[in-house]
Order: structure tokens, then C-alpha cells, then sequence
């Protein structure tokens, strides 16, 4: 988006200047304006968007979750204090430990201090501050209570970071599991069973049929291993593509909804974000339109952001919220039923806290089984394939110590 940098004059005639990013001059006048502020010349900077782009690095100065929940409660406290907001921003630069959010507040600050307003200053950050968190800020600096509406989102960031580390703690044993086992197999077939067939081909020992199949692969691995390895590398760039593309990456989400196991446990994540999103947006005085905008981008699977699509059409034409979900069959019908009562009664910022807390639990019930049925599951697959190749060396073993019994 373009930059550019203004000067301007307020209600009582003071000269204000700074730098916005806008898509044009119309839309900065207009933002100005609701500001009561009045633009008297603008000019765009060439070239300021492109650099900044340049020199950050996301990957050094990618903000923790922590991170952002820490200052975002300091920031509330030190506001109800009655702490100027610059003078704030400039205590927590500071004290906060993480290089990319120091760099930003002492950004945000200075973008204050030349006249702009805290939501657009926290929009020049898109990597650390979502759209959830700059469009309820936007909403409480116009109703004067942003003290209130930071202390929801810092609310909203810790429990959105409580059901991501149940998720990943769910997975971690799992994963290791998985990748142990595969150094384990990799070992056996590049550096035990080659030892092996030396010795049973030099005794002239008859082979069965799994010791053959187990040699045969220990000899393709040997010869063209960096074949195996090119086939995955392409395949994971071909993976990644295909995700990229829209029709792919809807494919592979509808996917990932229908597996067993992990799609229950994907939908009711993500039935838990839209519902703890929405309830924050509804009680922060956010436009419903603009709520599910913003909620789209944060569901993490097309699937479901294409029925925000859907409901953001039909609240537009003055329509419900509940019909368009029920419709989808994405959505659970117990949970269009309650925000269909929610609707009627008025009470929707309640019956959404209702159902977020449901699926809170309910994705905490599911954890669990997961745990449970996956790691024997793959405890007995890992050691079906290591038995295997254990049997597949020890028969003809035994058919050599017949041989040498027998002479």
C-alpha cells in the first residue's frame, strides 16, 4: 500500500504532519477528516514501502505469542494508570525482550507522536498485529475505551494460545515417535542388512522370500539413496504448489476436515477460533460485516473461510447469521442453533462465549482420544515394520544353524 506523508491543521488551527498508508489521497483526506483533522498538502513517498520490505527479517524478528500478551497487558495497565500513551510505548520498548516488537512499538510511537492514530500505527505491523487486534483497537479509540477493548484482546491471545500448545503437546510425542523410528529403519537398511547379505550370499544360504524383499531394498537404497531423497524434496515442493494454488489448497483442506482422527479435531479448533473471535469483535462494538472479514483470514482452512464469505453476504443484505452456517453443513447445527437465539435475544456476544467455551472443552476431550488411540497405533505399525526386517535376518539365521548342525 502507498505512503504518504502529510501536513495538516486541527480544529484549533495546529499544524499536525506525519505519514499514513493509504491506497490514495481521497482516502487519506477521509481519514483525517474523521479525525477532525484538515489536510493541507500530501505527498507520496516513493520507494519507503519497498525498502522497509526489504531489510526486515521475519524469520530473526518474528514476534512470540508471549511476547505480544505481555505487552498488550502492560500496555492496559499503564493506560488505566492515566500513563500518556507515547510515554507508555516508550517504557515497554524497553523492557520487552523480543528485538522485532521493541523495534515495532519504538515505530508505533514515533508514528503517534507525528500525529497518527494507534490503529494505523499498529497497521504498519501487519506481521505481529492481526486484523483482529487493529480493527478492535480502531473500535475503542472511536469509543474512547481502548484500556477495555486491549484487555479483551489480551484475553482473546491467551486462550487462542492455550488450545495451540494443547494441540502441538498433542502432536510432539507423536512426531518423535515417528521420526526415531525412521532413523531407526534408515539404519537398518543402509548399515545392517548390507553386513548381513555379505555374509549370507558368501555362505550360500537360501534366502525367503521377505529376507530377498529386505536385501533388494537395502541394495536400491544403497545405489540411488539420493533418488529417495530427490523424490521427497519434490514431492514437498510439489505439496507446496499445489497449496498455493486456491483450487488445491481447497482440496487439500476439504481433506483435512474428512480424516479421520485429526479432521474432528481441525473443525472444532477452528469452530472454537470463529466463535472466540466473533464474541470479542461482537463485545469490542466491531461492524458484523468487518467482523467476519476479519475472521476469515484467521480460521487457517479455506473451507470455513469460504462460509464467512457466505454469512458476510447475507449479514450485508440484512439477512441472519445462523442460516448461512446451518446451509454450509460445515458447521455443527447446535451451533447455528445458539447463535440463532443469540440473534433473536440480543444476547449474541454471550451465546458466542457459550459455544467457545463448548468447543474449548470439546477440543480438549478430542486431544485426549487422539493421544490415546494414535500413539499405540503408531507404537504398533513402527514396531510391525522393525519386526519385520528383525525376521527377515533372523530365519535365515536359523537355516544356517541347521546347516552347521547337520555337517
Amino acid at each position: 500500500m502507498p505512503q504518504y506523508r502529510y501536513r495538516a491543521r486541527d480544529v484549533h488551527g495546529t499544524s499536525v504532519s506525519g505519514v499514513m498508508d493509504v491506497s490514495d489521497i481521497r482516502e487519506l483526506e477521509k481519514r483525517l477528516s474523521q479525525r477532525k483533522i484538515y489536510l493541507i498538502e500530501a505527498k507520496e513517498e516513493k520507494g519507503a514501502g519497498l525498502l522497509s520490505r526489504q531489510i526486515t527479517l521475519p524469520f530473526f524478528n518474528k514476534v512470540r505469542t508471549t511476547h505480544l500478551i505481555l505487552f498488550t497487558r502492560q500496555l492496559t495497565a499503564m493506560l488505566r494508570a492515566g500513563v500518556p500513551i507515547t510515554q507508555a510505548l516508550s517504557t515497554l520498548a524497553e523492557q520487552t525482550e523480543s528485538h522485532g516488537l521493541k523495534e515495532a512499538i519504538k515505530k508505533i510511537r514515533g508514528d503517534i507522536e507525528q500525529g497518527s492514530n494507534f490503529a494505523d500505527a499498529l497497521a504498519r505491523h501487519p506481521d505481529i498485529f492481526s486484523e483482529l487486534y487493529i480493527s478492535t483497537v480502531r473500535v475503542g479509540e472511536e469509543t474512547g475505551n481502548v484500556e477495555e477493548i486491549l484487555d479483551r484482546i489480551a484475553t482473546f491471545l491467551e486462550r487462542e494460545m492455550d488450545i495451540k500448545s494443547k494441540v502441538k503437546g498433542a502432536l510432539i510425542y507423536p512426531v518423535v515417535l515417528l521420526v526415531v523410528a525412521s532413523a531407526l529403519i534408515l539404519f537398518l537398511v543402509s548399515y545392517v542388512l548390507p553386513k548381513f547379505r555379505k555374509v549370507f550370499y558368501t555362505a550360500r544360504v537360501p534366502l525367503p522370500l521377505p529376507t530377498q524383499l529386505m536385501f533388494k531394498i537395502s541394495e536400491l537404497f544403497q545405489q540411488y539413496w539420493y533418488v529417495f531423497f530427490l523424490v521427497i524434496i519434490f514431492l514437498a515442493i510439489g505439496m507446496r504448489m499445489i497449496y498455493r494454488s486456491k483450487k488445491g489448497r481447497y482440496i487439500i483442506d476439504r481433506w483435512k476436515l474428512k480424516m479421520i482422527l485429526i479432521g474432528p479435531l481441525l473443525r472444532k479448533v477452528g469452530i472454537s477460533r470463529f466463535a472466540r473471535s466473533l464474541e470479542t469483535l461482537v463485545r469490542s462494538g466491531v461492524d458484523m460485516a468487518k467482523s467476519f472479514q476479519v475472521i476469515k483470514g484467521s480460521l487457517g482452512n479455506v473451507v470455513l473461510e469460504e462460509v464467512m464469505d457466505k454469512v458476510r453476504e447475507n449479514v450485508m443484505r440484512g439477512g441472519s447469521i445462523n442460516e448461512p452456517l446451518r446451509r454450509s453443513k460445515e458447521f455443527p447445527p447446535m451451533v447455528a442453533h445458539m447463535i440463532s437465539i443469540g440473534e433473536e435475544t440480543g444476547n449474541m456476544d454471550d451465546m458466542l462465549r457459550e459455544v467457545a467455551e463448548s468447543y474449548d472443552k470439546e477440543v480438549d476431550f478430542t486431544i485426549k482420544i487422539l493421544t490415546s488411540v494414535l500413539e499405540p497405533l503408531l507404537l504398533v505399525v513402527m514396531g510391525g515394520i522393525v519386526l519385520f526386517i528383525a525376521l527377515s535376518l533372523y530365519l535365515p539365521l536359523f537355516k544356517m544353524a541347521k546347516i552347521i548342525q547337520y555337517y
